[in-house]
């Protein structure tokens, strides 16, 4: 079982009063390489993509671009090792288009990163994109480990 690390919703919002209406869900799983699992919440669906380490940011937004915007058109987008189908210069070709077409885009993107996300290092780089977005991160952490010690951050 992967250990997920950040979820990223995508779906309608009432900017009068916040909130989303979830049609997608991304989650970023971390334990052995990055991998990117996209489920659509209304059905079963599912996309499996294995991102750059240093371009995960990147690489999430590419997604939303492919599969719910279907403004991308990518190779094998079901199960797609992005290091392996494309070379640098096609992906950054690929992320400066994601970046232009996310000022238009009519859905809510939020990024929930978890207290062990490696994409806290890359949050700066989400001004680069121009959609509606919300990002949230660990506020308060309690957490029991295996040998009985109880482990607690932050604050409420």
């Amino acid at each position: 079982m992967e250990r997920y690390t950040a979820q990223v919703l995508i779906g309608k919002c009432n900017q009068c009063n916040g909130g989303i209406l979830p049609e997608y869900q991304i989650f970023l799983a971390e334990d052995n390489g990055p991998v990117l699992v996209l489920r659509e919440v209304q059905n079963d669906r599912e996309w499996l993509w294995f991102p750059g380490k240093e371009s995960i940011m990147d690489d999430i937004f590419l997604m939303i671009s492919t599969v719910v915007f279907e403004e991308t058109e990518l190779k094998a987008v079901e199960r797609l090792s992005l290091l392996e189908a494309y070379t640098e210069k096609e992906r950054f070709d690929y992320y400066e288009v994601v970046r232009e077409n996310s000022r238009r885009w009519d859905r809510k993107v939020i990024l929930n990163l978890f207290h062990s996300s490696t994409l806290k290092n890359q949050l700066e780089h989400i001004k680069d994109y121009g959609c509606d977005m919300e990002v949230t991160t660990t506020h308060y952490l309690s957490e029991s480990g295996d040998n009985g010690r109880s482990i607690e951050k932050g604050h409420l």
